[in-house]
Formats: C-alpha cells, structure tokens, sequence
C-alpha cells in the first residue's frame, strides 16, 4: 500500500509531530495534488486535542451537525465553543491550542502550506502574517464555496481538473491574504528588498496603485513613475523582487480577481473583463482559459454547480 500524506499537528507536551485525525479521511486529494495543498474531509467520534499545532495554515469548514467542543487556546481559560454547519474555523500555523468533545464531528479541512500560500498571494501572507489567534466558526461564504468546490472536486475524480483545482486554491490563498491578514507581509528586510530590487516601501506603492487601478490602462511609465525610478531601473527593480515582470504580475492580479469576482456570482462575464481591466471580452477569455485551464463561463458554471 502506498503512502499517503496526512495532515500533521505537532504535540507540545511529547514533542511529536502526528497525525491530526487518527484514523484515515474519508476522502484525500494526497494523490492528486495540487501541491502545497491538502484536502482531507473527516467524520469523527469525538475528539482530543491537547497543547497542540498545526504546522501549516488550515481551513476547516463545519460539516453535519452542530458540535459543541471544549477549547482552550494559549494558555487561556478553557470555554465552551458550538460549531454549526457551514461555519469556517481558520487556524493559523503555530498557534498552540486545545479542543476535546464527546460528540460526532463532520468536517473537511484544506491545508496550505506557506511556500504554497506565499506563492499564491504574490507574497502577501508570509509567516505570522495571518495572526496569532485562531478564528472559531466564521461566517464565511466565499471560503465555504471554495471548500465545497475542493470537495466535490476530489469526490468525482472522473471529472477532476488540476488547473481548476489550483485557480480555486490560489482564490482561497488570495481571499486570506485580503481578509485575514494582519499587514505583517514581508519577512525580509528593507535591506535585502534594496538589494533584490525594490525596497519595501516602493512594493507597498507599486503593488497598491495596480490594485487600486486595476480596471484601468495601466502603463510601465506609470508604475515606474509611482516608485520614482525610470522605466529601465523599474522594470529590473521588480522583476528582481518579486520574480515576474511588472506585465506579468499585473496580469496575474487580473486573473486572480477575476476568479474571486466569477465565484461572487454578481457580474456577468463581460463586466468581469471590465472590471479587471481587460477591454473586450474575448481577450479576458484567452487570458483566463491559458491561466485557469476553463473559460470564464464554464469556471463559473462548474463553481456553482460543485457548492450548490
């Protein structure tokens, strides 16, 4: 039989790192991938966590019945805490915690690990970047119809798609890094950015007027312009800070709220394209089929197929 990974949590009173859940998922995307990303959905009786963490960043969306559990977290006063169907709990890595319940608990938990989340998120969720507290049934509906779609894509196999797959984990890390994030996204130094490229403050800049002005014609002399650095200098800046072209990395961020604004369901497709900065339709659907594997219509249509 071959070997499966699981997801793991670290024991603070052993010192062992071990499985979370015991016992094997129900279902697994660990032979699938995408990789950075793990998929495991549960249904437990009963539960006993005590002084643990998780190694990576993970979401557990509340499945079944209602499950009301004993938790206790840093150190704190242990209280009573119920989580309903639909809910979100988000735990960041590293946040020392303790759960225990009695009750059946249904539950798929996406795991992300950092190489993964920071890749996903052009840096914007680093280590400690998602705080130190752990968020206990959130009412999330985008990261619950993100869950959902990862679910169902393991469940039917006969129709996975690893480029879909993917859009929808990148979504979720993206979704993270705007909601959740503390703002503490770079773990190197002004110094080291200087080196690189770009230093700190002129990312922060450059990065916040394309978000800003996405649905706009965005020029290199513009984003140059805002760093105060010629074109030439700019362009080699970036690149060497964040790894892609300054063309590249907004046509990126163009996809990926492209992705989010399709799975909110409030825009027709051709008002997507306008509102990510594409000016006709058909150049939107090249670029997001090359990215996504689908075209915008059908990476709709099979997110509101797989979470309704």
């Amino acid at each position: 039989m071959s070997f499966l990974k699981r997801e793991m949590i670290f024991d603070r009173g052993t010192g062992v790192t071990r499985e979370a859940v015991a016992q094997p998922p129900r279902l697994s995307n660990a032979s699938i991938g995408p990789k950075g990303v793990l998929l495991e959905a549960h249904r437990v009786r009963g539960f006993d966590l005590r002084d643990v963490f998780c190694l990576n960043t993970v979401v557990v969306l509340q499945l079944g019945a209602p499950v009301t559990m004993e938790w206790r977290e840093n150190g704190a006063t242990v209280t009573t805490k119920r989580l309903l169907p639909g809910q979100i709990s988000l735990f960041p890595s590293h946040v020392p915690f303790t759960a225990r319940s009695r009750e059946t608990s249904e539950f798929v938990s996406v795991s992300l690990e950092a190489s993964f989340l920071s890749a996903a998120s052009g840096g914007a969720v680093e280590a400690g970047s998602l705080g130190e507290t752990i968020r206990l049934g959130m009412e999330d509906r985008f990261m619950e119809g993100v869950c959902l779609a990862l679910l169902n894509e393991v469940r039917d196999q006969s129709a996975f798609s690893r480029r879909y797959t993917e859009s929808l984990a990148d979504s979720l890390a993206i979704h993270l890094a705007r909601t959740y994030s503390t703002g503490r996204t770079d773990v190197r130094t002004d110094v080291e950015r200087t080196r690189a490229g770009l230093n700190r403050g002129q990312l922060q800049a450059v990065t916040g007027f394309i978000q800003e002005r996405m649905a706009l014609r965005l020029t290199l002399s513009e984003l140059a312009g805002v760093t105060g650095l010629s074109q030439f200098h700019f362009a080699r800046g970036f690149k060497a800070a964040m790894g892609v072209s300054p063309y590249q990395f907004v046509l990126k961020c163009r996809i990926d709220r492209a992705r989010h604004l399709l799975m909110q369901d409030k825009l027709s497709v051709s008002e997507v394209a306008l509102e990510v900065g594409f000016f006709d339709q058909s150049h939107f659907s090249v670029h997001f089929k090359r990215a996504c594997g689908l075209t915008p219509r059908e990476f709709r249509r099979r997110f509101q197929r797989q979470s309704s």
